[in-house]
């Protein structure tokens, strides 16, 4: 796919950072792979994406994605499904070694994620298969032993922790035990999807404790249609910019590409009375914060 300068608001993606990206290679059909991506995002002056698998850590596919392409920063991360061994501080420390910068906590093996599609199904996604389900809470609803070593090395890399498909009750106590633990970078992954339902008033209470709300674009999309436009902007407009960042959550094969993704969601939220600044503030000046980097 080519992408074209002249394209409107597309100088809105100068310096903008995708913390929520699926690519290639992985175990499921992916629109393109990391070095596509990277080559796209270079025409565009991208800054970087977050490169995320439900099934295997990511952290070596972006660090030879920068050997190929060092314009554009992919960077590693780790999700906490069964695939690794779900709550496995080895395979976390062994993606933060590798430069990983992102530690999700459980998506597909979640309790709450394969609970929620029991229920309502989904024809793209496949739940016969999940054996065994991963529940971060002890019966007395503190944090399991694991989880709280996950935080500890979390915080020791100055890393991001991002909730996963977790349950409210799960991530009230996981956020609070991570600021506790020293954790300074964490999103709260779509907290508008159904699958989350988390209500304004919890979101108020995880900006509270610093956390930044992410928005994907996928949750708008006419195969999933979880959450809306119109949903996401009274969230902004009631938070705040400066506590929200916008990802696209794309990479699928009936999608577009994550950069036009960018695109069509900042431009979908100007139409909606969104500011440029604030948009700027979302998918520039917030991902670079959690990173470390300069804007």
């Amino acid at each position: 796919m080519t992408m074209y300068l002249s394209e409107p608001n597309i100088e809105l993606l100068e310096g903008a950072i995708d913390l929520h990206v699926h690519v290639g290679p992985d175990i499921v059909d992916r629109l393109l792979d990391s070095v596509q991506l990277a080559e796209q995002a270079r025409n565009v002056g991208m800054k970087g994406f977050i490169l995320k698998s439900h099934f295997i850590p990511t952290a070596p596919i972006a660090a030879l994605t920068n050997r190929l392409i060092p314009e554009v920063k992919m960077i590693g991360s780790l999700v906490l499904n069964n695939n690794v061994g779900g709550l496995n501080p080895s395979a976390v420390e062994t993606s933060l070694k590798f430069n990983a910068k992102l530690i999700w906590m459980p998506t597909m093996s979640a309790k709450n994620h394969v609970e929620y599609y029991q229920k309502v199904g989904h024809p793209l996604l496949s739940i016969e298969k999940i054996e065994k389900t991963i529940y971060i809470l002890k019966k007395s609803g503190e944090l399991l032993e694991d989880c709280i070593e996950i935080l500890g090395l979390i915080a020791d890399s100055n890393a991001i922790l991002a909730t996963g498909h977790l349950s409210v009750s799960e991530i009230k106590v996981l956020v609070k035990e991570a600021k506790n633990q020293g954790v300074k970078n964490i999103i709260i992954t779509h907290p508008l999807d159904k699958m989350t339902n988390m209500s304004l008033e919890t979101q108020i209470e995880m900006v509270e404790y610093d956390a930044f709300l992410e928005h994907t674009w996928l949750s708008t999309m006419p195969i999933w249609r979880v959450t809306s436009p119109q949903a996401i902007v009274e969230v902004i407009n009631k938070i705040g910019a400066k506590h929200c960042i916008l990802t696209t959550d794309f990479g699928q094969a009936h999608h577009p590409s994550p950069i036009e993704g960018l695109r069509f969601f900042s431009r979908t939220l100007l139409e909606f009375g969104i500011d440029k600044n604030s948009i700027i503030q979302m998918i520039c000046k917030n991902p670079c914060k959690l990173l470390g980097i300069e804007s």
